[in-house]
């Protein structure tokens, strides 16, 4: 499997960010917060926290975009049913 690149807008926002992660295969396994967190931090103008990202996974989780996988106090994401 060819792994596909994607550079985020730095100034996307936290939703914009993840959509665009979500049409790649970032989200094919299973990430933690801190996975994600790090990976949008890569092209991002600034350093964002945890929290930032809380908020579109939520949603996406809603609209069934990505599953929330839950394991005690680390959660993971990975690509829901929807997609």
């Amino acid at each position: 499997m060819n792994k596909v690149v994607v550079d985020l807008d730095k100034r996307m926002g936290p939703m914009g960010m993840l959509l665009a992660l979500l049409e790649i295969d970032f989200f094919d396994t299973a990430k933690t917060l801190r996975e994600i967190t790090i990976r949008c931090n890569v092209d991002s103008e600034k350093e964002h926290k945890s929290n930032y990202f809380s908020f579109a996974l939520d949603k996406y989780v809603r609209e069934h975009r990505l599953e929330k996988i839950e394991g005690g106090k680390v959660h993971k994401f990975v690509k829901g049913s929807q997609l």
